[in-house]
């Protein structure tokens, strides 16, 4: 127990009008939706070696209720140099918010290098953005992107209590990019896996050209004056929330996403092999459908229509369809449900639907014609077939720790009443800790919160023994 508390322990020992309030229900749950806006989940160092903060938008069903939630976290899209969570399409969130999951809307590190020769084209906004140093930095903003995610699912999982998350429960949805993200953190499984480009690489010079500076991920950014180092980028786990409960990835929806490589090839043995959702339209310009560099089909309208240079040091990818190829042609074993839109780009400039003129305002690399509903129907089955088996498995004794009055106003009461020694800690709804500290058996503390804002609370204790932990919900009144 923190020292501060010491004195209010006196008190309360001579207080004996205290202890009856211990004997009541431990919370009164508070029911309805929470969106918790700006949650911060650690901090990194981006492409320009600056350290920034993560954050992620947390939507809860119904917090206070007694029931545990599937996760789903989405990841947005933009070329790994753009785009943002705000971005991510509000009916698909709240399509599965009604269906009684928690949603994580998480943001990542944007950014890579780019390259010292200025480019021009007028057809195209952006445009001299896409140009990467070198085909590396791709696969350097893709590998900082998938640590990020990795390390926002271990915060949500290691504060599951507070958000109601089942841990065995963990679904995930990417868009574009985010596809490649969602897949490099589902299959990404082995230290072998890290590309050799995420490791220290040769310094680049820094970019001048000031038709960068309306670039996304330029904003903010002080460049140093010659060169901009590559570090190691360290493990394929990343540095947020190094270490984690355990938890299940049952579903994946890759929404015109890919891989560049194959990432499903060294799974381990024994490891939960999740379920595959894919929308891809096999006339994407960005993303190949099948197997092409990225950005294929933009720099043959660039080349071929508009008089411009195409895009070039991007990587090779593998698209929706090559994947689902290569969990049949390599017995992989894994459950695809495909949604694959097949009439492919016509390589025409001006005439027919899908040529570069018509795809100027009606991209096929878009969710045209996605049906939501069905991915939360594929990932339902999944979901209900992980509650069966932990309702198989059983679940252990509740502990014998309570906390009162609830709601409560100038003092809060926690008494240990069981035999073993508690670890507890006391967060608001942010997951911000308020105070923490160790409980003998048979303690009892009485917490002073006249200075804490009135709101939500989340009392989490753990057996030291056991590891058993349990989570109560409080309410601070006004």
């Amino acid at each position: 127990m923190k020292k501060a508390y010491l004195p209010c322990l006196l008190l309360f020992l001579w207080w004996p009008a205290a202890l009856p309030m211990l004997a009541q229900t431990p919370f009164e749950p508070l029911f309805g939706p929470v969106f918790l806006e700006n949650v911060t989940y650690g901090a990194a160092l981006n492409y320009n070696n600056r350290m920034v903060p993560l954050s992620m938008d947390i939507h809860v069903p119904a917090m206070g209720s007694r029931q545990r939630y599937p996760l789903l976290v989405m990841v947005h899209g933009g070329g790994f140099i753009a785009g943002s969570r705000q971005e991510m399409r509000k009916d698909w969130i709240d399509h599965f918010v009604h269906r009684g999951y928690v949603v994580a809307n998480v943001s990542y590190r944007l950014g890579y290098i780019n390259t010292t020769t200025q480019y021009h084209c007028n057809f195209i906004e952006g445009y001299p953005c896409l140009f990467a140093a070198d085909s590396a930095e791709w696969y350097r903003a893709w590998y900082r992107a998938v640590q990020d995610i990795k390390g926002a699912i271990r915060y949500l999982v290691n504060r599951a209590d507070i958000y109601q998350i089942d841990p065995n429960r963990i679904f995930l949805l990417g868009e574009s990019a985010g596809g490649f993200i969602v897949l490099g953190a589902a299959f990404m499984d082995v230290p072998e896996e890290k590309p050799v480009f995420a490791g220290e690489m040769p310094a680049l010079p820094t970019p001048r050209q000031p038709n960068l500076n309306n670039c996304p991920h330029w904003r903010d950014e002080v460049f140093p004056d010659s060169i901009i180092t590559r570090p190691d980028l360290g493990d394929i786990e990343g540095e947020v929330e190094r270490f984690g409960r355990p938890y299940t990835i049952r579903g994946v929806a890759n929404i015109y996403g890919g891989m560049f490589t194959d990432l499903i090839e060294r799974t381990p043995p024994g490891k939960h092999k999740p379920v595959v959702y894919q929308f891809h339209r096999a006339c994407d310009l960005m993303v190949p459908f099948t197997r092409d560099r990225v950005y294929w089909g933009l720099s043959w309208c660039l080349l071929g229509c508009w008089n411009c240079y195409g895009i070039d040091k991007t990587p090779m990818a593998h698209g929706s369809r090559a994947i689902s190829d290569w969990n049949q042609s390599k017995g992989y074993g894994l459950v695809f449900r495909n949604d694959f839109a097949t009439v492919p780009f016509p390589l025409n400039c001006l005439f027919f639907a899908h040529s570069c003129l018509d795809q100027l305002s009606n991209p096929c690399h878009s969710s045209v014609g996605m049906d939501i509903s069905r991915v939360e129907g594929f990932f339902r089955q999944q979901s209900f077939a992980a509650q069966q088996e932990r309702a198989a498995e059983g679940r252990p004794e509740a502990m014998s720790v309570a906390a009162g009055p609830n709601p409560f106003s100038e003092v809060l009461y926690l008494q240990n009443a069981g035999p073993k020694v508690v670890h507890y800690g006391i967060v608001n709804a942010h997951g911000a800790v308020v105070s923490e500290g160790r409980m003998s058996a048979g303690e009892q503390y009485p917490f002073p919160t006249q200075d804490w804002p009135a709101g939500i609370y989340f009392l989490r204790m753990q057996e030291a023994e056991s590891g058993q932990s349990q989570t109560v919900k409080l309410l601070k009144k006004p």
